[in-house]
């Protein structure tokens, strides 16, 4: 960006915005002459060109009777009008263009967050399943644990019922190669 009185490089913290061309300066380049008068003064500051070109309108204004006026106050007011009225139509010309940058942004955004919001959706979709197959699987898992205790129980009274006839002898010494059936 560049000062638009001396068309130097001005960083934008440093510079002096006017509010009707939006054209920055170097506040010493100005009238502001410091940052700090352009922080008082910034929601209202106009750059000298925008003030005499306001200062022109204000005075066509108060030329209300024709009668006071000469032609050459009319050729100067009416080239004032065309020059306003150019500078008017740039500005609108420069704002349809915003306008379209901007539109062409928001539709940016709008698909990012659609596209966002369908991957979302989807995503919930595959959590809902996930959650419905771990619910599946942990009902599973505590009827198998069951039934395992269930089958320990009757193999531990499967063991004991076989050794109810069981006889152990104790007391007798052990020869070898002896048939014991």
């Amino acid at each position: 960006m560049s000062c638009g009185k001396c068309n130097t490089v001005i960083s934008p913290a440093k510079s002096a915005v006017c509010i009707t061309c939006d054209t920055s300066y170097h506040p010493v380049c100005t009238k502001l002459k410091t940052l700090t008068n352009y922080k008082i003064n910034k929601d209202f500051w106009n750059c000298d060109l925008c003030l005499s070109k306001l200062k022109n309108i204000s005075t066509r204004n108060k030329k209300t009777d024709i009668s006071y006026v000469d032609e050459s106050d009319l050729n100067y007011d009416l080239d004032s009008v065309k020059t306003d009225f150019r500078n008017v139509l740039q500005k609108i010309e420069a704002l349809s263009k915003k306008i379209v940058t901007i539109e062409t942004s928001i539709k940016f955004c709008s698909d990012s967050i659609d596209d966002f919001s369908s991957k979302l959706e989807s995503a919930v979709k595959k959590i809902s399943v996930m959650e419905n197959k771990i619910e599946f699987y942990e009902q599973k898992c505590n009827k198998l644990e069951k039934e395992v205790n269930f089958l320990k129980g009757n193999i531990c009274n499967a063991e004991q019922a076989s050794m109810i006839n069981n006889i152990e002898i104790s007391g007798v010494p052990k020869t070898a190669n002896e048939n014991v059936s």
